[in-house]
Order: C-alpha cells, then sequence, then structure tokens
C-alpha cells in the first residue's frame, strides 16, 4: 500500500509485507524511487528541470503526480507508480509516465538511471540489471518502450532515454517501465518472468 504525508507533495512510501520503499520529488531535478545508495531515478535529460509537482493522490495500489507544463518546460508530464506483486526479492513497481506538450516543436526526452554499474543486458535489449554495495535493481521495457529507448553512458552507470521523438501538440505519449528491487540481488528467473508479464500486458488507455 502507499503511504503519503498528509498535505505535503512529493513525499511517499511503498509498503508491502515487512519491506518498505521511499519515494521523493526532488523539486526540479524529478524524482527518487528508493534509496540514495539504491534507487531508480526519473530526471529530465541533459541536466534539465522538471515541473513542479502540483497534484498527487492514491487510488487504490496506484499513486498519481502531475507536473503540469509551464514555462519555460517544454513538456508537461503525469506519473501513475503502481506497485505489482509477485516478486520475492523485494518491492517491484510499474512506472506509466505520459507526456504532452503545448509547444508546435518539442522532442521531449526523459532519464531513468539507477545506482551502480549497468550488468547485464537481455531479452532483446528489453531488460537491464544494476548492481552495488547496498542491493540490486532492474529496468525491464515492455514491447511498446524498447524500440524507442536509447541508452546514454555515463561515468559509472548508464541512463535510459525515453521518448525523444518528435511530438505533436496536444498529443499525449506514454511509456511503462516496470522496475525490481532486491537488496540481495534480483534473480534471472524474477526477471524472465517479470518481462513475460509485462510483454503480455496491455498498455492501459489512461
Amino acid at each position: 500500500m502507499w503511504l503519503t504525508a498528509p498535505n505535503q507533495l512529493g513525499i511517499a512510501g511503498w509498503r508491502v509485507d515487512d519491506a518498505f520503499c521511499p519515494l521523493e520529488i526532488v523539486h526540479g531535478s524529478g524524482l527518487l524511487l528508493g534509496s540514495e545508495d539504491c534507487g531508480v531515478r526519473l530526471t529530465a535529460s541533459d541536466d534539465g528541470s522538471f515541473p513542479e509537482l502540483r497534484d498527487q493522490f492514491v487510488r487504490g495500489d496506484e499513486l498519481h503526480l502531475g507536473f503540469p507544463q509551464a514555462d519555460p518546460h517544454e513538456f508537461g508530464l503525469r506519473l501513475c507508480i503502481r506497485g505489482l506483486e509477485g516478486n520475492a526479492s523485494g518491492p517491484s513497481f510499474e512506472l506509466m509516465v505520459s507526456i504532452q506538450t503545448t509547444w508546435l516543436d518539442s522532442r521531449p526526452t526523459v532519464d531513468l538511471s539507477a545506482t551502480g554499474t549497468l550488468g547485464d543486458v537481455g531479452d532483446g535489449d528489453a531488460s537491464f540489471t544494476f548492481e552495488n554495495d547496498n542491493g540490486h535493481s532492474a529496468i525491464l521495457l515492455g514491447p511498446h518502450d524498447a524500440p524507442f529507448t536509447s541508452v546514454v553512458p555515463t561515468d559509472g552507470t548508464s541512463k535510459l532515454r525515453l521518448f525523444g521523438q518528435f511530438l505533436e501538440k496536444g498529443v499525449i505519449r506514454r511509456a511503462r517501465p516496470w522496475i525490481l528491487f532486491g537488496k540481495q540481488g534480483v534473480t534471472a528467473d524474477e526477471i524472465e518472468k517479470s518481462a513475460a508479464r509485462l510483454a503480455a500486458s496491455p498498455l492501459p488507455l489512461a
């Protein structure tokens, strides 16, 4: 279940059984899911800034976050983060990113990056593992996202760059990566089964 701070935007956490995974919106910088020493970040590309968080609510097992477009940002976005079941290693999430622009000429991108060094890449460049001394994580891309996601090398790790194509004014484009955490590691079997579940599930309409 999602836990949120009363009257405070940008602070939340997912609790399932004895596991707890924090979430923090860093003003202007994006989102951190997990901890500083073992987490996944969603940020604007090329050191850009995120629009300001204006809306947050919980619906069932989903945390909804709204970042409306405002100058000087070239896009606005909505996030829906859903807790997933079925992985024994640790908490797992579906991160639905919906991006939209009012600009006539825009190619907005956002980056997913994880703490640690990039490990194995598998399943046709659709699963990425990250390892460090404090835990492991994996980012999975479904068939809708893998062809439109690029890997951007950085110092010590890699970023996955979502979107990047021309976005027509008023059109909503979505990406839906899955994120798996494991203190002792995310097993290859869990990655394979989760990737199959993701590939077989339709992209939500909203």
